[in-house]
């Protein structure tokens, strides 16, 4: 008995529908990162990077003119101390035959060395310079993950208050593995304090040398998978709530689980970022170039020198510019670095934008979870089960409240 045939019916004449690019994406996840730069462009998350650039330049401003006060060197020398404590790298560090300490240099001798240099900035300032960064980068990556993932838009102050009341976690998350690598650090020096210096006794260390290299293999380990995956620590944190060790652990199982997909997935996020930083500073700098050159236009010759010396760029005016006229070119280039922070601020919501998508997405790929669940109030934190509701509170019937703690009267 032959098999019926289904077949589908069109109208006469009718043509068929166009294939349109959803139709050719729709089971592909990376081209959802090309949604960053317009997620990048909302008004709050530009206005929340905004605030954390200018607030951490003022920090590291403050610090850095205390440094120069107790310090006997320029910044200028003691900035190249710390590039030479950092050493080479790429390519370089590679033909000079300095990529094996490339670890330590840049896990323990660099910032030490930053902290000798510039005591100051690094020690005092730089904690609160790392509460502001993360809490303003964890309430754009909220508010990118919001309209992402459950197509709703929060305000920035509500971002903000998500993420200052989640600080523990996103400092803990970023700072914990550094901690792990310097106490290891620590432990290998004292390993060649004590076993390695003395005549004798260094016999003992180099038969325990096994030691220091199976904890070293830990902090490279530790350093090497915190490079590939740190982009994925504040996410984390953001989207499904967790703690500090729960993000970790989460950023560390995806770069092990799936190390090219993260890789491929790092590699177009940050070309997405560099093509959207390159448009918006073209626009930017037209803008300014455009104001700058109406404004001259007019304005005769030692206005017009003014505006070119305030909106070029090209650092401090010239000493012919006095006056009111050296007052009014302050002004003008303190727009003309709003403007320059502005495209910063864009890159950096662009960023976080891209890599909010780049978690969810790896958390599908890795652990089968859609990427439109993230955490909402109300499920509980790390997780997306909702919280159990309280016992409902006893009615008591009024006379059976006690009246001055004696039993109410019985029939």
């Amino acid at each position: 008995m032959a098999r019926p045939t289904h077949t589908t019916s069109r109208p006469s004449g009718a043509m068929p529908s166009a294939v349109t690019l959803s139709d050719l994406t729709a089971d592909l996840l990376w081209p959802k990162l090309l949604r960053a730069p317009l997620l990048g462009l909302g008004a709050g998350k530009l206005v929340v990077a905004f605030l954390a650039i200018v607030a951490v330049a003022a920090l590291s401003q403050a610090g850095t003119w205390i440094d120069g006060r107790i310090m006997t060197l320029s910044a200028d020398n003691r900035s190249a101390i710390i590039a030479s404590a950092f050493g080479p790298t790429g390519w370089s560090a590679v033909r000079s035959g300095d990529l094996p300490s490339a670890v330590w240099r840049w896990g323990v001798r660099g910032p030490l060395e930053a902290a000798r240099q510039f005591p100051i900035t690094v020690l005092v300032f730089g904690p609160l310079m790392l509460w502001v960064w993360l809490v303003g980068m964890g309430a754009i990556s909220r508010m990118a993950a919001c309209e992402f993932a459950q197509g709703i838009r929060i305000s920035w102050p509500e971002a903000a208050g998500f993420a200052i009341g989640r600080w523990k976690s996103l400092v803990g998350s970023i700072v914990a593995p550094w901690l792990l690598i310097w106490a290891i650090a620590l432990g290998t020096a004292v390993f060649g304090l004590l076993l390695l210096r003395w005549p004798v006794i260094n016999l003992l260390g180099s038969v325990l040398f096994g030691l220091s290299l199976l904890l070293s293999l830990v902090a490279v380990a530790v350093a090497v998978g915190y490079w590939v995956g740190h982009h994925l620590l504040v996410p984390a944190v953001t989207c499904d709530g967790a703690d500090a060790l729960d993000a970790i652990q989460r950023a560390y199982a995806y770069v092990l689980g799936r190390p090219l997909r993260l890789v491929t997935y790092l590699l177009i996020t940050g070309a997405v970022v560099w093509v959207a930083g390159v448009v918006a500073w073209i626009v930017v700098s037209n803008t300014v170039g455009f104001a700058a050159q109406g404004a001259q236009a007019w304005a005769g010759d030692h206005a017009r020198s003014m505006i070119i010396e305030s909106t070029a760029g090209r650092g401090a005016m010239s000493d012919s510019t006095t006056g009111t006229y050296a007052a009014t070119g302050s002004v003008l280039k303190l727009w003309t670095s709003a403007a320059v922070v502005v495209v910063l601020a864009y890159v950096i919501t662009t960023a976080m934008s891209g890599v909010t998508i780049l978690y969810l997405l790896m958390r599908r790929v890795s652990d089968g979870q859609d990427e439109t669940e993230i955490w909402m109030p109300g499920i509980v934190p790390g997780t997306m089960a909702r919280a159990e509701p309280g016992p409902e509170p006893a009615v008591v019937a009024p006379d059976e409240v006690e009246i001055n703690g004696d039993p109410p009267p019985t029939a």
